[in-house]
Order: structure tokens, then C-alpha cells, then sequence
């Protein structure tokens, strides 16, 4: 299973990718929203491994996310990183820039929240 620190280095990776991509065109927006999601992922994913609770899948993970008092108030924003993800994926969701920044402030308060528990 990843440790805490590769997962925060992958959380770190996919939010430059995001940033990166987003700032090329419009036309690639969906994948700054499947980053983004995946950044989110691994944020929950270290400070999970913090407990030594590793998520077999999505299902899992929203579980823990409901269970841990530290991780309650970031479901909802978890879950729109995810539902997004899932539209930007399967049904060729588009996205305008304006709200993939309203995602990537949903994605900095996951980060806000947790980095300093890591």
C-alpha cells in the first residue's frame, strides 16, 4: 500500500497537472477536472494512511470520508470532485473555465483542511 508521503506527492502532481492543462484551452477542461478529483483522492488517501486504513475503492473511501470526524465536512466537496470526474469521463462533460476554478476551490479546502494533519 502507498505511504502517506507518496500519496501526497501524487495529490501535488495532479493539482499542477490540473493548473497546467487549464491554462491551455478550454477545449481540455474536462481533464483539469479528473485531476483535480484525483488530487482530492489522494489527499483523503494519505491522511487515511495516516490510521493505516487503506480504501479498496470509491465506495470505501466515501464511507470513510462519512466516518472520520476529521473528513465530515469535506464530503460534499469530495463528491462533486467526484461526480465531475465521473461526467468529464463517461459523459463527455465540458466544463468553462469559470467552474473549473469553483472545483478547484472545492479541491483547496480538502487540502486546507488535511495538510495540516498530515
Amino acid at each position: 500500500m502507498p505511504e502517506k508521503t507518496e500519496h501526497l506527492n501524487r495529490a501535488k502532481h495532479n493539482e499542477q497537472f490540473a493548473d497546467i492543462v487549464t491554462k491551455m484551452e478550454q477545449v481540455h477542461s474536462h481533464w483539469s477536472v479528473v485531476a483535480l478529483f484525483y488530487s482530492a483522492l489522494h489527499w483523503v488517501e494519505a491522511f487515511l494512511a495516516c490510521y493505516n486504513v487503506h480504501p479498496q475503492n470509491h465506495h470505501e473511501r466515501q464511507s470513510y470520508l462519512r466516518q472520520y470526524p476529521a473528513l465530515q465536512g469535506l464530503y460534499k466537496a469530495y463528491r462533486l470532485l467526484e461526480d465531475e470526474s465521473r461526467e468529464a469521463r463517461y459523459e463527455i462533460a465540458t466544463f468553462n473555465l469559470s467552474y473549473v476554478t469553483q472545483l478547484k476551490n472545492r479541491l483547496a479546502k480538502i487540502r486546507n483542511a488535511l495538510e495540516p494533519q498530515l
